[in-house]
């Protein structure tokens, strides 16, 4: 029994780990507001979501995480380390027997005193156009859309801001899911107004003051 476990834990997606997770996170009760997810998520949002979730908890309650929490943040946090790979050295090949092995070449003398030999043109280089690089374009997430309504800098309400950033969303082919992207506002506006980057008006609107 305890290998199988085992096994049906290794072969889980990185997905369904963290919505697994998430629900550990909810049952703790250190967040404000649950942190809703749901296995139709893009697996880019969730992780956003999962991060943001995390990093709006209080620093006075952080000793209080669960260590699945803990664990899975610092595993998605924790660039892999490279390890550069050893080449071995090619093995010399043996010259086929019967067959000589290829007398050095004499080097050319040197010309006389007194006369330089002409030396070669060299054929002027043809300029090829250089190619403007692509840039990459960043993925698009439920937490991008939300910033590009946000960056207007007008007040918004929570409401129309999910709205419209479900639009922007579902634009880019993505889906069109507006619970979701409710959902993801709630989260990305409590971590947002802890980093200072957005404030609340007196009749509840949100604006983007960095």
């Amino acid at each position: 029994m305890g290998k199988d476990s085992k096994k049906k834990t290794a072969e889980k997606s990185l997905k369904d780990r963290i919505l697994e997770v998430v629900k550990i996170l909810n049952e703790a009760n250190l967040l404000e507001e649950e942190l809703e997810v749901s296995k139709k998520m893009d697996e880019d949002d969730l992780r956003e979501a999962f991060l943001a979730a995390c990093e709006s908890v209080d620093e006075d309650k952080e000793d209080d995480l669960p260590s699945e929490v803990v664990d899975l943040y610092n595993e998605l946090t924790t660039p892999p380390e490279e390890t550069p790979e050893k080449k071995e050295p090619e093995p010399k090949k043996a010259a086929p027997k019967g067959k000589k092995e290829p007398e050095p070449k004499e080097e050319p003398k040197a010309a006389p005193k007194g006369k330089k030999e002409p030396e070669p043109k060299e054929e002027p280089k043809k300029a090829t156009p250089k190619k403007a690089a692509k840039k990459d374009e960043p993925k698009m997430t439920r937490f991008i859309a939300t910033a590009m309504v946000l960056k207007n800098g007008k007040p918004i309400s929570p409401e129309d801001l999910a709205v419209k950033a479900n639009e922007i969303y579902a634009e880019a082919g993505k889906g069109d899911n507006l619970k979701e992207s409710k959902a993801i506002v709630g989260v990305g506006l409590t971590f947002l107004e802890e980093l200072g980057v957005i404030e609340r008006t007196d009749k509840g609107l949100v604006k983007f003051t960095a």
